[in-house]
């Protein structure tokens, strides 16, 4: 049953579903015999199978991550932590809601800057309905409970996308006086 569950899971879900129909559809462009119709869809279906596959994705992302480096030395008078996906109903110790993967990387490398540096942490999260936690509310959960003041962190909630999260952390630097951000992110893929 386990072998069978992983041999059928990538044609179940996407983009393996999509590739599936369109080799169905392959099929009956073979059956009656429309030749340039079954070349384009199966040349779409293996473009499709191609892009999803680890090494031609990784290689087409690999200029993205190796364009920015961690600089030797890092200096600055604020960090700036992205936020990024949340479990924002996963139960944890210290309250509701935990980071994914990337996140909580993000969160630790704040976190060791934070305490090599002493600086204070901004983190940029996203304004959620009423009944979810917004994702700097978790992220401040997390940099506490790895031994961040509290005094050290401050919460940008209001944003709604990237372009917010810019803006609204820029007026918070502004009106803070912070001139120097240190940026913590991290490249596409979850490592």
């Amino acid at each position: 049953m386990h072998i069978l569950k992983n041999v059928l899971t990538p044609f179940l879900l996407p983009p393996g579903i999509f590739i599936f129909i369109l080799f169905i559809l392959a099929g009956w462009y073979f059956h009656k015999k429309k030749w340039k119709a079954l070349t384009i869809t199966l040349v779409f279906a293996g473009f499709a199978w191609a892009l999803s596959i680890s090494p031609v994705s990784d290689a087409m992302i690999k200029g993205l991550e190796s364009r920015y480096r961690i600089p030797k030395i890092v200096k600055g008078d604020v960090i700036i932590l992205l936020g990024y996906g949340v479990l924002d109903e996963a139960p944890d110790l210290t309250g509701l809601g935990a980071p994914s993967g990337i996140y909580l990387t993000r969160i630790v490398t704040a976190e060791r800057l934070q305490k090599r540096l002493n600086l204070p942490i901004i983190v940029s999260g996203a304004e959620v309905p009423e009944d979810r936690v917004a994702k700097g509310h978790i992220a401040k959960r997390f940099l506490m409970d790895l031994g961040v003041p509290a005094d050290k962190i401050i919460i940008e909630d209001k944003s709604r996308d990237t372009f917010e999260n810019a803006e609204f952390t820029e007026k918070i630097c502004h009106r803070l006086g912070f001139t120097d951000p240190i940026l913590v992110t991290s490249a596409y893929r979850d490592l």
